[in-house]
């Protein structure tokens, strides 16, 4: 099944963030979805790309192959295209 993956996080104070993911068929209906709070993540960008690092993952468990991620983290998605990676205990965007 081709589907579409969309990521988001949020940071709602000094200690807590949440993370949402939504898959959709390509008619744009959600097919599931998921959501869950963190600890101890302050940093909006670390968040959205532990997000899309769930995203990925998330649908790697599922056995989907032909996925589309989607996310508004521009910073996140074009160092991530770039090929860098996600130092999650550093907290920053490695290259």
């Amino acid at each position: 099944m081709r589907v579409v993956c969309s990521f988001d996080g949020a940071v709602f104070s000094r200690s807590h963030a949440s993370m949402g993911l939504v898959l959709k068929d390509l008619t744009n209906s959600v097919v599931e979805a998921r959501g869950w709070w963190y600890n101890g993540l302050q940093n909006p960008l670390l968040v959205e790309a532990v997000a899309l690092q769930d995203a990925i993952r998330w649908c790697q468990e599922k056995g989907l192959s032909i996925v589309q991620i989607e996310g508004d983290a521009k910073i996140v998605i074009d160092k991530v295209n770039a090929g860098a990676v996600c130092d999650a205990v550093g907290g920053s965007l490695l290259e």
